[in-house]
């Protein structure tokens, strides 16, 4: 029987939300979605291995690939004398790199069947529109359990199979609610972009009701990337398309964001105390945040230790997967008091647990700048891409996917992120020789 990737590419599409089904993998993080982008990934690379057709971009992935693992095993035994760290990381790398192969196989069938990068991208969105709608349709769901509305049983059984651990906030079917505000802010982009070409009112619908759950979550990494997305959105649109519009948006975004800041400070202490006045106090003091919240202590904390890391080790990096072995040092020196206060840091650092919250932060005190300017080189060149396509309003629509793929993984530090690559390889095949 013969594979048929384009399939395979539109079963990981489906899959792409579930990231917590329980199954065989040893983290939270469990996206099933690795399994036909792995499947992909593996044939991609033999027959393109076989063919001599490898491009550049893989080509520097896999540079960068053997660069990690290489001085990973080295410096594991030069510094650590051990491999054990390096070797749990070994299996998600491997996986996140081949899922981006895997990832720019199918969507290289889905660019070889139209005719323009348009008509490209609108295939592709219309598909996650409908993916997302059934996602939006479970958080809805959940939210009306949440609120009393529905019996909370049925967000009982969504989560049994879904893998959702946080029984008190909308996780639609990830883990926390925090990897859920990344889908709920892809829906954003996708319901826009359909509702600006379809013109149907359903997208309004849509839009509001992801909005309504993304303030109901609360979700501190949610709002975290949320804001980068659109200062990066702005830096790369104002100066690499040069629209004016932009400095007026910027202008207006940036206004709203400081006068935003100035009205919560002057209303939080007129307040009662709940979850989220409590949430909104500690999103306006970090000092607050880090030591009234475990999970804002680690976000925030464990990436400044990476710097502080990387400073010391600037260069190759302590070597990848290593960064579980410095993390009690650091924490000991600078945060003795977390060890005490929070659980999962005493554990973290009992058990060796990586956990470094950014991957970018991750890049730079496990593989030094070497490394990081070897993962960065395709990226960057992928990020070009956006160049491809002629239509402004799709320009505009690419750029949002790029700062969203290139946003999302300042909170997360798995190397098997999902989002991170397909996205990364939908841009990817953006192409300049099928343009209409």
């Amino acid at each position: 029987m013969k594979l048929s990737i384009k399939k395979l590419m539109l079963l990981t599409l489906i899959l792409l939300p579930f990231e917590a089904i329980p199954h065989i993998m040893p983290s939270i993080y469990r996206p099933i979605s690795v399994y036909p982008l792995s499947i992909m990934g593996v044939v991609y690379l033999i027959k393109n291995i076989k063919n001599n057709k490898i491009n550049r971009i893989d080509l520097d992935f896999i540079v960068f690939g053997i660069y990690a693992i290489v001085s990973g095993i080295m410096l594991s035994y030069l510094k650590f004398n051990s491999l054990s760290a390096f070797m749990d990381f070994l299996l998600t790398f491997i996986l996140g790199l081949f899922s981006f192969f895997g990832a720019n196989y199918g969507f290289e069938k889905f660019r070889q069947a139209e005719n323009s990068n348009e008509e490209y991208i609108y295939t592709v969105l219309s598909f996650l529109s409908k993916v997302y709608t059934f996602v939006l349709i479970i958080g809805v769901i959940e939210l009306l359990c949440e609120l009393g509305i529905l019996p909370h049983a049925i967000i009982r059984g969504i989560y049994t199979f879904s893998g959702g651990r946080q029984y008190n906030r909308v996780c639609l079917l990830s883990a926390e609610a925090s990897w859920a505000s990344i889908h709920i802010i892809l829906m954003f982009v996708i319901f826009y972009f359909k509702l600006t070409i379809d013109k149907k009112n359903i997208y309004i619908i849509n839009i509001a009701f992801a909005g309504i759950i993304f303030i109901y979550n609360m979700s501190g990494q949610g709002i975290l990337i949320a804001c980068t997305m659109v200062f990066v959105y702005l830096i790369i649109a104002f100066f690499v398309l040069h629209n004016k519009k932009i400095i007026k948006f910027g202008l207006i975004f940036t206004i709203v964001i400081i006068l935003g800041y100035f009205l919560i400070q002057t209303v939080l202490p007129y307040m009662s105390s709940s979850y989220y006045v409590n949430r909104l106090r500690d999103f306006t003091n970090i000092n607050n945040m880090i030591h009234n919240d475990g999970s804002s202590f680690v976000r925030l904390v464990y990436p400044k230790i990476a710097v502080l890391i990387f400073f010391n080790n600037i260069l190759f990096g302590i070597g990848a997967g290593n960064f579980c072995n410095m993390l009690g040092v650091y924490i000991n020196k600078y945060y003795s008091w977390a060890l005490i206060k929070y659980q999962e840091v005493y554990q973290h650092v009992l058990f060796n647990i990586e956990q470094t919250g950014c991957l970018y932060t991750r890049l730079l005190s496990e593989t030094g700048i070497v490394g990081t300017i070897l993962f960065m080189k395709p990226v960057i060149n992928i990020l070009k891409k956006v160049k491809y396509v002629c239509d402004s309003y799709y320009i505009n629509i690419i750029l949002l996917v790029l700062t969203l793929t290139i946003s999302s993984v300042i909170q997360m530090d798995s190397f098997v992120y999902e989002i991170f690559w397909v996205m990364l390889a939908f841009v990817n095949n953006l192409t300049k020789e099928r343009q209409a």
